[in-house]
């Protein structure tokens, strides 16, 4: 177990601090990290600012079933440091984050043995606070994995009901399934659920039941895996076919319930650009498309602008859930996409990375793709993607980014963030030769929204009735 602490200076802390006056968020799930990369432990007071007379200690005790180890040790600005030898240049705190309550360790390149259960302390005068923060390690020599989304597929009619399958592949440990209704509680009923170890080591999932077909209803299926607390959901809705339908309706219907049943349908989020954090450069229209004028514009100096960088931000935050927008990004020679931390730095010089709270990826000179890590990982991609889409998945900690049109995985981050994040958006770095071409959130389609048929609008929840 890890401890981190806040303690005053030259005082004995056992002697008269009580806790109140501020508390530590504790993380709502364990953090997760993976091998040899490095992750951050959160441990934020809920206040964003500490007079700078404030005595101040800071401690990190990762706490072993053998042995108690000072991973990290700050006992203010005039004493020394403490810290484990195993633990000396890989575990750090951020001096300039001490006096806004962010306690948070990082703790770079990863070793098994970093895996477990760290407190972390705060003593600020004569108030004190402590969390526990779980960190859970992956990686390929533990093999811990999450599969494939689930896809579920209508066998056909059996009975009285309508026979379905759900299958995922590519588990590690072995997972669980569950079938949910539309209320989003575990189907009572019995399901008929096979779990095969593959000869890779992994696990695929085959699970089916009946369900009922006289009336209208939703049925998802889930896989979880319990280590990591990973989770992956696809959706179906049963419809009632009243009456017989024309071929070309059944085409039309066809294509809609195909786009409404993609998993991410039911996580799409409405994403709309916030102008207050924009740069100076850049153009906002509408909330859902900005561009890169070349020129800095006369706007409010506010607190949330980006000044040195054509950034800009969503309104909307997310802290759970999950959450799936898409960007149109044509044939612009760069840009980058992702999310950001509500704790990163937004005045200044700023290096996309994890680290700094942003979890991006971007594309430079027209064909080279890069994701945003401390040392940037390049990415093979065939063709150009002119539409990317995001998925958070904040129950899992995962970042997918996909080629929409071509549906393949482009990269995925572990997100270890106990804070929101905000939806974040680039133009790409400034260059002699002006790209104006502008960056498009896409609109997704609604239940009240309407098609094409024969020549005619029809609702899609009208259709999926008839």
């Amino acid at each position: 177990q890890v401890r981190c602490s806040v303690q005053p200076e030259n005082t004995q802390p056992e002697a008269s601090v009580t806790r109140g006056r501020f508390v530590i968020i504790p993380p709502e799930n364990p953090i997760v990290g993976f091998l040899g990369k490095d992750v951050i432990l959160p441990c934020q007071l809920t206040t964003s600012s500490i007079p700078e007379s404030t005595s101040m200690q800071v401690q990190w005790i990762l706490d072993k079933s053998s042995e108690k180890i000072d991973v990290k040790s700050y006992y203010g600005r005039n004493r020394p440091e403490t810290q484990d030898n195993r633990y000396r240049g890989r575990a750090e705190l951020s001096r300039t984050d001490l006096s806004k309550g962010n306690m948070s360790l990082i703790l770079k390149k990863t070793h098994l043995s970093d895996q477990g259960n760290y407190t972390c302390i705060v003593f600020l005068g004569d108030w004190y606070d402590e969390v526990v923060v779980e960190l859970v390690l992956a990686g390929e020599f533990i093999l811990i994995t999450k599969g494939t989304e689930p896809t579920i597929a209508l066998v056909g009619y059996k009975g009285w009901g309508i026979s379905l399958t759900c299958s995922s592949n590519g588990w590690y440990p072995k997972p669980k399934a569950f079938w949910l209704v539309s209320e989003g509680k575990v189907r009572s009923k019995q399901s008929d659920t096979t779990i095969t170890e593959t000869k890779a080591g992994n696990f695929t999932v085959s699970s089916s039941i009946i369900t009922d077909s006289g009336v209208d209803h939703e049925v998802s299926c889930k896989i979880i895996n319990e280590l990591l607390e990973m989770e992956s959901e696809s959706r179906i809705l049963i419809s009632e076919r009243k009456k017989e339908r024309k071929k070309e309706r059944k085409k039309s219907i066809t294509q809609v319930c195909a786009f409404v049943l993609s998993p991410f349908f039911f996580f799409a989020a409405n994403v709309v650009l916030d102008p207050k954090t924009a740069h100076p450069r850049l153009n906002v229209s509408d909330g859902k498309c900005f561009w890169d004028t070349g020129n800095i514009s006369k706007v409010p100096n506010c607190e949330e602008r980006f000044d040195s960088h054509t950034f800009v931000l969503a309104k909307e935050c997310f802290s759970k859930g999950r959450h799936y927008w898409e960007v149109e990004v044509g044939e612009k020679r760069k840009w980058d996409l992702g999310v950001a931390s509500e704790f990163a730095h937004r005045k200044g010089e700023i290096t996309l990375s994890p680290q700094n709270g942003y979890w991006v990826i971007g594309l430079e000179g027209r064909k080279n793709y890069w994701a945003r890590t401390e040392q940037w990982t390049y990415l093979k991609v065939s063709g150009k993607p002119t539409k990317i889409g995001i998925f958070l998945n904040m129950p899992a900690g995962s970042l997918c980014f996909y080629d929409v049109h071509n549906n393949r995985k482009l990269y995925t981050f572990s997100i270890c963030c106990s804070g929101k994040l905000y939806p974040f958006f680039s133009t790409g770095s400034v260059a002699a030769e002006l790209d104006s071409q502008p960056l498009k959130i896409s609109p997704w389609l609604k239940e009240d929204d309407t098609v094409e048929e024969d020549g005619k609008k029809a609702n899609i929840s009208e259709m999926a009735q008839d």
